[in-house]
């Protein structure tokens, strides 16, 4: 840090590099991250009884890609204007969503925090080096607080709890997840972190209870693919394609990679097309702050 005080020269490259990113994630924010948001709040502000089994898998979708994108687009942002003026800031965030396990989950989501979690809490409780049963408390302390920490609500505790005790049961069965075919685990880490997101989205805990329950049960009022009017314009072609599109960007395909990026002259193109689109899609919208804001 002191070095990077010490240098204010302007660099080219880092310049580039800031512009870049900083871009990539005005991009991620205005285009999937607000999109995806709009849909999923216009579902989960409905009364829960209303909801179709289908849409409430949507909401949950939406809402995960929601707080994925809008945070690492946040964290892409700070890292580049950090660049721009020779900080390095590092990464936050390494596509959790391609983990296969949900101890690989917490390795590349919010690594800031994680980080600070294992060297500030855990470690000082005295992480792993006393008795297993003591390190699965001191764990499941751990993400008490995480919840805690993101508001003082039983959704949010409950949140932490959820991810506390998947972590303590994949101590016991980690040996299995790991000889299931990537696909399969990484099947099962989604719906588990899906399920976790539902709670935390959720605005009281009973409500979270009921919506999983539609889920994963179905909605005795309607049946799966019934069409509510209040929600026709969440079905639009737009809002199809930046679903899949974020679903796609979610994993790390070498072809949508920083490094691809280093050409100069690709970069500038991509540079003036991602802030030009951004700005004109964020002006012709209603403003939207980041989700992390609150906490």
């Amino acid at each position: 840090i002191c070095n990077e005080l010490e240098d204010r020269t302007l660099h080219f490259n880092n310049l580039y590099e800031g512009l870049v990113r900083f871009s990539i994630g005005l991009a991620k924010k205005i285009f999937i991250a607000d999109t995806m948001g709009y849909v999923a709040d216009q579902i989960f502000v409905a009364d829960v009884s209303t909801i179709p089994q289908l849409w409430a898998w949507v909401g949950c979708i939406t809402y995960s890609l929601q707080i994925y994108y809008d945070f690492s687009a946040y964290s892409d942002m700070a890292i580049g204007l950090g660049r721009i003026f020779n900080f390095y800031f590092l990464e936050n965030f390494n596509f959790p969503y391609s983990a296969a396990s949900i101890k690989e989950f917490w390795r590349r989501w919010h690594i800031s925090l994680s980080s600070w979690l294992r060297d500030y809490l855990y470690i000082p409780l005295g992480g792993n080096r006393i008795s297993p049963a003591r390190t699965l408390v001191n764990q499941f302390i751990v993400f008490l607080l995480c919840g805690l920490w993101h508001g003082a609500a039983w959704n949010f505790i409950a949140w932490g709890i959820w991810h506390g005790l998947g972590l303590l049961s994949e101590k016991f069965t980690g040996s299995y997840i790991a000889r299931l075919p990537r696909i399969l685990a990484h099947a099962y880490m989604l719906l588990f972190v899906m399920v976790g997101w539902v709670i935390f989205r959720a605005p009281d805990l009973s409500y979270a209870v009921n919506y999983l329950k539609i889920m994963f049960m179905g909605n005795i009022s309607y049946d799966m693919f019934s069409f509510l009017p209040a929600w026709e314009h969440c079905i639009t072609i737009s809002n199809g394609l930046f679903m899949l599109l974020g679903m796609v960007l979610s994993w790390p395909i070498s072809l949508f990679s920083f490094k691809t990026l280093q050409n100069k002259v690709t970069g500038i193109v991509v540079l003036v097309l991602l802030f030009a689109g951004a700005y004109s899609f964020a002006m012709t919208s209603t403003f939207s702050p980041f989700i992390y804001f609150r906490f």
